[in-house]
């Protein structure tokens, strides 16, 4: 994924000025177009960064205007409009306002600028890195996905990436909802900036509505990638929604596939639960990431029988929600109007409630012992029942 972010790196853009639609900076540029003709979409595919220096072209009032509202419509990158005193004069107002509105980067560029050198630069550009991107993807399909690992495998691979394993490694998973198929590459190209300028190597790669990455650093450095993630994180949910999961780190590279599979695995078991959280972490996971490693699902059963299965069958049996409630109650530090609050009934309806409880689980709920068997058994319901969906 290289995008007019990227660009802005090459010699060539240090005399090619971004003058509006910084908001699309993070778009995906697949090759250049030099544009002839103000028709011009059996002519591209998408993704493409456009020149147009107005030769040959009837350039009415609106033609400017008109040709970067059809070029944001037809996915184009960027537009770069060359400029001098015989065609285009100067970029006006109005194509600067549209662009800044509809997010589509437009550039300023000089006629004597050599527009050859300047998009053999930027394909050349694109050849290299696209060869990179390839490989690493490569990479990353192989330790993530691959059943039969093969270490041959990606040990040839790293000679051609980027990628360095340093001392942990972990899987992040940025699970995105509500956006267009093509903004996952503008997420991703935006994710690639941020880890860029931290001391961490990566691998991002976009999988359905996912952008997976593959984040190596040196121990020290752990909690300040995770806040560098974090806000990533909370900078998208200020257009989309995205949740973020964070899986294990490791020590030992062919072991990444567990950390994916944690981070996932959070994400199902949240929404599952309908928890509403943006940041999930396995680290700290406290009790839940022990279930999550238990593999005696029968142990588990029996455990979640022992303390709540009277209060369960009761339930079942007399279509009441006392699980429920206990759940609220127990989750709210035994604080009576907290729980209230959180179940929408009166106070003393609550109290009513809890004084059922005790007398159907014969135990008192309030005793500290007691209520930390009951949260891990509720827990574990919550586990079980997530395992049966």
């Amino acid at each position: 994924m290289i995008s007019c972010k990227d660009l802005l790196t090459l010699n060539a853009f240090k005399y090619i000025k971004l003058v509006a639609g910084e908001g699309g900076i993070y778009k995906s540029v697949t090759w250049t177009y030099i544009c002839e003709t103000l028709d011009f979409s059996k002519w591209i595919n998408g993704g493409e960064l456009i020149f147009i220096t107005g030769m040959g072209m009837d350039l009415g009032d609106n033609s400017l205007t008109d040709l970067i509202k059809d070029c944001a419509n037809q996915n184009i990158a960027g537009l770069v409009i060359l400029t001098n005193s015989e065609y285009i004069n100067e970029i006006p107002k109005d194509c600067i306002d549209i662009a800044n509105k509809v997010n589509l980067p437009l550039f300023n560029m000089s006629w004597d600028i050599k527009l050859i050198d300047v998009t053999k630069e930027i394909s050349n550009y694109i050849i290299e890195k696209s060869f990179i991107n390839n490989k690493e993807k490569e990479l990353l399909k192989e330790l993530l996905f691959n059943s039969s690992l093969s270490k041959e495998r990606v040990y040839k691979l790293l000679k051609h990436c980027n990628f360095k394993f340093k001392e942990l490694s972990l899987v992040a998973v940025f699970n995105i909802s509500n956006v267009h198929i093509y903004n996952l590459d503008y997420v991703a190209n935006y994710i690639k900036l941020k880890l860029s300028k931290t001391e961490a190597s990566f691998i991002l790669e976009i999988f359905e509505n996912n952008v997976l990455c593959i984040v190596s650093i040196d121990q020290p450095n752990e909690q300040k990638i995770k806040e560098v993630l974090k806000s990533i994180n909370k900078y998208l949910n200020e257009n989309i929604f995205s949740i973020l999961s964070i899986g294990r780190n490791y020590k030992d590279i062919f072991s990444l596939k567990k950390s994916y599979e944690e981070a996932l695995n959070l994400i199902s078991f949240y929404n599952y639960e309908d928890m509403k959280l943006k940041y999930i972490d396995y680290e700290n996971m406290g009790f839940y990431k022990l279930l999550f490693d238990f593999n005696d699902i029968d142990k588990l059963s029996l455990y979640k029988e022992d303390i709540l299965g009277k209060l369960i069958e009761y339930d079942e049996r007399k279509n009441t929600s006392f699980m429920n409630t206990l759940k609220v109650y127990i989750f709210n530090n035994s604080n009576l109007l907290n729980t209230s609050k959180k179940l929408f009934i009166h106070r003393n309806t609550l109290i009513y409630r809890i004084n059922k409880i005790k007398i159907i689980l014969e135990k008192d709920i309030d005793d500290p012992i007691i209520k930390n068997e009951l949260m891990n058994a509720i827990m574990i319901n919550n586990y079980l029942n997530y395992l049966k969906s």
